[in-house]
């Protein structure tokens, strides 16, 4: 018999937890869609691409060069910045853009998801901002102090160089 109360006991919290984790998660899901439909609104008649992944990309300079594919290495610059445009990260200062291999931010984290996405609809030398869903950036645990969990960022993103993988 006490065996059986503490199995109903303990299916009734894990329960409780998943509905509860459920519905902070749908409460998140609508308000960062709201978060992120006004910035787009407040952007006025920029017109952006919004793919499957709920990436949007805007295109503020279109390159002319190589489109990048997975192995390919790419130098870039960025400047991230949360929805209200205050500014957590830049290298546009910095002598050294950033350097990245297209296609590992999954296995290695180096960079955002959407920051991995994001390029792949780029041409070398061209200049974009990508609006991304915290799905595709620091999630539901956000970035220590800087990003909390749950938030949306975007990126202008300088494509300098695409440099081919092994074939």
């Amino acid at each position: 018999m006490k065996r059986l109360s503490v199995q109903l006991i303990s299916f009734t919290l894990l329960t409780s937890l998943i509905w509860l984790t459920g519905c902070e998660k749908g409460a998140w899901d609508k308000q960062e869609r709201m978060q992120i439909a006004n910035y787009i609104k407040s952007l006025g008649d920029t017109i952006y691409d919004l793919k499957p992944s709920g990436l949007y990309v805007i295109e503020l300079l279109p390159g002319t060069g190589a489109v990048p594919e997975n192995g390919d290495t790419v130098t870039f610059r960025a400047k991230g910045c949360l929805l209200d445009n205050t500014n957590f990260t830049s290298n546009y200062a910095e002598t050294s853009p950033y350097k990245y291999v297209m296609g590992k931010a999954l296995v290695t984290g180096e960079i955002l998801l959407g920051l991995d996405e994001g390029m792949r609809y780029m041409k070398e030398g061209g200049t974009s901002r990508f609006v991304i869903p915290s799905s595709l950036a620091w999630g539901k645990f956000g970035y220590g102090l800087l990003i909390p969990g749950y938030t949306p960022v975007y990126y202008e993103i300088k494509l300098v160089s695409v440099k081919p993988g092994p074939k």
